[in-house]
């Protein structure tokens, strides 16, 4: 048991190592896709994610899952977030762009350039939206699949996400309506306020 410790101690300081300075990681400027952004808010919904990667143009990913555990699985340097990522950016260069939930690209702010990990929940009590997020509201249910529109605090601000076929259904589309709630706000709390078009809105 006492063995068994040590190791579990060991890695887990490997691992704070590892979000610490990483050598793969991407630096400079970096503009995610909406398409990406969701995925990153899958990964950050999962608990056992352990590297997730980013094609320099922003228009590419990959991320590896250890079922195990965070960092219990062999994998090591995100070798496989980044292979993924490769397989799919057709020759542009990927880069690692979190391990675990830690954000090691350099020079990148996260909340402005790259989402958060956010709370997802269910808004209540008297709102009134604002014309701009009436406006944005009128185009989410515009779209041919509308998934989640979140709403600040005020009402003053909305965003939404939506899917790409009908009937999906993802974590990351429920966080991302949220985050660029936020973002677009400036920081607000934000809340989810209608799900493929329906308002649930307490």
């Amino acid at each position: 048991m006492r063995y068994r410790f040590l190791v579990a101690t060991v890695v887990i300081l490997f691992a704070s190592g590892c979000q610490a300075s990483f050598t793969g990681a991407g630096s400079g400027p970096l503009h995610m896709s909406r398409s990406v952004e969701e995925h990153y808010q899958s990964y950050l919904a999962n608990p056992n994610g352990e590297y997730f990667a980013v094609s320099t143009n922003g228009k590419h990913y990959g991320y590896s899952v250890c079922h195990e555990g965070r960092f219990n699985c062999t994998e090591s340097s995100g070798t496989v977030a980044l292979r993924s990522c490769h397989s799919r950016s057709g020759g542009v260069p990927c880069k690692i762009l979190a391990v675990g939930e830690k954000l090691v690209w350099q020079g990148i702010r996260v909340g402005v350039s790259v989402p958060k990990k956010v709370k997802t929940v269910i808004g209540h009590g008297p709102i009134s939206l604002s014309a701009r997020a009436k406006r944005q509201f009128r185009r989410y249910l515009e779209e041919p699949y509308p998934e989640y529109f979140a709403v600040s605090f005020d009402g003053s601000y909305g965003a939404y996400s939506v899917c790409y076929r009908e009937n999906c259904d993802s974590p990351g589309l429920k966080s991302l309506a949220v985050s660029v709630c936020m973002r677009d706000s400036g920081g607000l709390d934000c809340k989810l306020y209608a799900h493929r078009g329906d308002v649930i809105w307490k």
